[in-house]
């Protein structure tokens, strides 16, 4: 069910009345009623698959309640739900990488056949990176937000406010991936009152103008980025389309975190913030603070610090980045391409740090002469964007097939594919302009700091939402 489909539009609103025109006078009510909620949305396309979530929030839910409320065996609890959490992400999303990996081919067909055929269930990662927070910040003894957990005594409300964080519709199949303490501190009693209507209005406006009017608009260019058009296509059309992909990454993926934020405000719940104009990053160090930050976050408190992070020497911290950032590819996806993404991301984090351990002296970026901070951002960009072709490309003889042909290919482009990609790519190219040249000095939930050419820029992109969209089709992340 997309966020843009009519269906859900309908669903949404019909969870909007219930939340607060039928539950409003009790808490546990409207949590029952946002859980069952979650679990219907989930299973809407395929209703197996809410066994399985069923079944996540089970283990997760027991473990959870044991792990706070007892002082012994807490070791053991902990590794056993991860075990079980990691073990579900590997059998339905690695198994046959792994299968191709340890099983010969010839003797074993039959069962890479069968291990082939095993579905990847939707949004598997987010909802299993979520109970992983859950478990490990609990049996870290976390304060904030679990407090409330530890003093309820009463075991079905515990396991209801567990169900509810790990399923929570709106963040369920693409997150932004909350911390377990940022949700639970917030699940109280929610008023319609209290809904703060031109913030989530600016959100939905802004989420659905991404999705449907740019990223979909570019999905359409970048079409042509596949290997039956690639030797065809001339040098410039080459590089317009990589450039269109990676603007489309940003339109499609920061689309659907605001109107994951828009609909979980209009709830009563706040989402954490994903996207903080990746694009003008002087580094890709810095990129990865400003893109996709909740995974950044996960990836960072989760993996590197517990593999040692910088306090074993600095060998050990290029390796450890490395090795992040391998496993984080491959949380994208079960295929070499993406293991070589995440390499090809931690070896540039490490070169980046071993080039800053050399200098003497650091200095801060707004302190950089205007021409220097646009080559960084270049690099940046040109880097990141590289490294996209792996996700859109995921055969790895189609990445080279792309470097032969921009190569050897004429230079002379299509006049209708680089307009397509152009007129989609201005309003993410202006977005980044305008605050890399600090005109405004905004958060980053903020569009334009005068609000009234702030109300006239979210009127023009709302026409633009109906008069404008591309060809509908799924968000990217949802295949992760």
């Amino acid at each position: 069910m997309l966020f843009s489909s009519m269906s859900f539009l309908i669903f949404f609103c019909l969870v909007f009345w219930g939340h607060y025109f039928v539950f409003e006078r009790s808490e546990t009510g409207q949590v029952l009623f946002l859980t069952l909620c979650s679990l219907f949305f989930y299973g809407f396309s395929d209703p197996s698959l809410t066994l399985l979530l069923i079944l996540s929030l089970s283990v997760n839910g027991l473990c959870a309640y044991f792990l706070l409320k007892r002082k012994n065996g807490r070791r053991f609890l902990m590794v056993m739900a991860l075990v079980f959490n990691l073990g579900l992400l590997v059998f339905f999303k690695y198994a046959y990488l792994l299968g191709c990996l340890f099983l010969d081919p010839e003797q074993n067909a039959s069962v890479l056949t069968a291990l082939r055929k095993i579905p990847l269930p939707i949004g598997i990662s987010f909802f299993t990176f979520r109970a992983i927070t859950l478990i490990v910040d609990g049996y870290r003894g976390e304060k904030k937000g679990f407090e409330k957990l530890v003093s309820e005594n009463n075991f079905f409300k515990f396991q209801l406010d567990v169900w509810f964080y790990i399923s929570f519709f709106p963040q369920l199949l693409a997150g932004p991936i909350a911390k377990a303490n940022e949700f639970l501190d917030q699940i109280n009693r929610k008023s319609v009152r209290q809904v703060p209507w031109y913030l989530v209005l600016k959100y939905l406006i802004i989420g659905f103008f991404l999705k449907n009017c740019i990223a979909d608009n570019l999905s359409e260019a970048t079409l042509y980025l596949s290997s039956t058009f690639i030797p065809r296509l001339p040098k410039i059309d080459l590089v317009l389309l990589l450039y269109g992909y990676s603007f489309q990454m940003f339109a499609d993926f920061a689309g659907y975190t605001y109107l994951a934020m828009g609909f979980g405000k209009l709830l009563g719940y706040d989402s954490p913030p994903n996207f903080n104009f990746p694009y003008i990053s002087q580094s890709v160090t810095e990129f990865w603070r400003r893109w996709h930050i909740s995974l950044s976050s996960w990836l960072k408190n989760y993996l590197y610090i517990p593999l040692g992070g910088n306090r074993k020497g600095e060998r050990r911290t290029y390796l450890n980045l490395i090795l992040t950032m391998i496993l984080g590819g491959l949380w994208h996806g079960a295929g070499w391409c993406y293991a070589i993404w995440g390499f090809a991301h931690g070896l540039f984090l490490a070169l980046e740090r071993m080039v800053m351990s050399f200098r003497k002296s650091t200095t801060e970026q707004r302190e950089r002469p205007l021409w220097a901070r646009l080559l960084l951002v270049f690099y940046a960009f040109n880097v990141v964007s590289v490294f996209w072709l792996l996700f859109k490309l995921p055969n790895f003889a189609d990445v080279l097939l792309y470097f032969r042909a921009l190569w050897s290919q004429p230079i002379y482009s299509d006049p209708a594919i680089g307009y397509v990609v152009i007129l989609y790519s201005f309003p993410i190219v202006a977005y980044h302009a305008v605050r890399f040249f600090k005109a405004f000095e905004t958060a980053p939930s903020m569009l334009i700091a005068n609000p009234v050419a702030e109300a006239c820029c979210l009127g023009f992109m709302l026409v633009l939402v109906f008069t404008n969209p591309g060809c509908p089709g799924n968000f990217i992340y949802f295949q992760f």
